[in-house]
């Protein structure tokens, strides 16, 4: 199932966001991930078979971060069309071009390089924001250890704060 990406500007903020198309990531595919990226078959748990398109407007393919590999200037990725499956992973090169904030305020793309329009400090993302106002700090923190085993699988990291 594929849904559709509408990006629009936060309220208040003057960020534009994302509503990322969706998809699902085939199992084959996510075997396919973990033998790229040179791991063991328990970083299988650690995929997210459900795809969320974080790139702002863009037509064509959508992508998805899969799985990040250790010491590389790279991750695994996969991509399909609005209303179609996944039928490939591959390695892209990380984009890392920084916001040139202050330090505690900067932050690095965590697209891949070449991406299309903005980078993924200058988006708004709807997922975190809402997860931000409804889970209470505490519950974060709770949980904290659990995410941060699987934080290198999870697309568009981050908090962005408005400039």
């Amino acid at each position: 199932m594929t849904g559709t990406v509408c990006v629009m500007t936060a309220p208040d903020s003057g960020m534009r966001h994302f509503w990322g198309a969706t998809g699902e990531l085939p199992p084959l595919l996510a075997l396919a991930a973990v033998q790229i990226a040179g791991v063991g078959r328990e970083a299988l748990d650690l995929i997210d078979p459900g795809l969320r398109c974080t790139l702002g407007a863009h037509r064509g393919r959508h992508h998805d971060l899969v799985l990040e590999m250790d010491g590389e200037d790279g991750a695994v990725w996969t991509s399909w069309r609005s209303g179609e499956s996944p039928f490939a992973v591959e390695v892209l090169r990380d984009c890392g071009v920084g916001n040139s904030l202050p330090m505690g305020r900067d932050d690095v793309c965590t697209h891949f390089a070449g991406h299309p329009d903005q980078h993924s400090w200058a988006l708004f993302d709807p997922v975190l924001a809402y997860i931000d106002q409804h889970i209470p700090e505490a519950l974060l923190h709770a949980v904290a250890p659990f995410f941060a085993a699987s934080r290198a699988v999870c697309p568009g990291e981050g908090r962005h704060e408005p400039r």
